[in-house]
């Protein structure tokens, strides 16, 4: 609720202050509760996605009170962590006010791509007519935005050299904070031959971002998968489950 009424009244113009106040609250509290629970503990998963949204929302604000730079670093955070198209919108947004307009375009491209043909018309039009205004000034977006989210997510991991042969896939969790160093990798499910393979991928440099020093535990799920057709593995962290959010809340996602 706190984060509803926040980000109403940013998108409103109305009362910044104040949103600023619940929306760093609601900040505050969903960050301490992702390191309540266990990292293994399914629980947290769900939590993460409120947390994205909670970020885009602070970061929202910031840009509303003309505070680009805490702006990017609360969005740029919530796009690592769930590349939703109303985040990827007000990321492409202070990118673009900040006269980065060859990211603003890039990350618009990738925003309209996630759309999709039944996504939001209304934001799809408004990241369209920014495209086109981009364009105009020489600056266009990415000839293959599928590929840049694709590649936002996934990872090569040549340090595996045995899987039994064939095509496998197994599930990880993946936990990480600011101040540890390795990320903390754990099977879930999937063929049994790669169990042994989150000492590995432990060592991957996730494109997690961190926009304040709270006690964030970011935690989420990536698919490793082997094929021996292309002799080689690749995780794939998966996209993060949408919260369930107010009706009266007008954030889309």
């Amino acid at each position: 609720m706190l984060n509803a009424v926040a980000y109403a009244l940013a998108e409103s113009k109305r009362d910044l202050n104040d949103a600023l106040q619940y929306a760093e609250e609601a900040v505050k509290k969903t960050e301490e509760q992702t390191v309540k629970a266990e990292p293994l503990d399914s629980w947290n998963f769900g939590v993460i996605a409120s947390l994205a949204v909670e970020w885009d929302t602070l970061g929202w604000i910031k840009f509303r009170l003309e505070d680009y730079e805490a702006a990017t670093r609360y969005l740029e955070s919530a796009w690592s962590v769930m590349q939703a198209p109303a985040i990827g919108d007000h990321l492409g947004q202070v990118f673009e006010k900040t006269g980065k307009k060859r990211q603003a375009a890039q990350t618009y491209s990738m925003t309209l791509n996630s759309l999709g043909q039944n996504g939001d018309p209304k934001l799809k039009q408004r990241v369209h007519e920014s495209l086109t205004s981009l364009a105009a000034q020489g600056v266009n977006g990415s000839k293959d935005a599928a590929g840049d989210l694709s590649a936002a997510r996934s990872f090569r991991v040549n340090t595996i050299k045995e899987w039994g042969g064939g095509y496998k896939t197994a599930t990880f969790g993946i936990a990480l904070t600011k101040a540890q160093g390795a990320p903390l990798v754990w099977f879930l499910n999937g063929a049994d031959e790669l169990k042994e393979s989150a000492a590995e991928l432990s060592k991957i440099r996730f494109k997690i971002s961190f926009p304040d020093d709270g006690p964030t535990r970011v935690v989420q799920r990536g698919m490793l998968s082997c094929s021996e057709a292309s002799k080689n593995c690749t995780l794939v962290l998966l996209p993060v489950t949408m919260p369930r959010v107010a009706a009266s809340t007008p954030q889309i996602y």
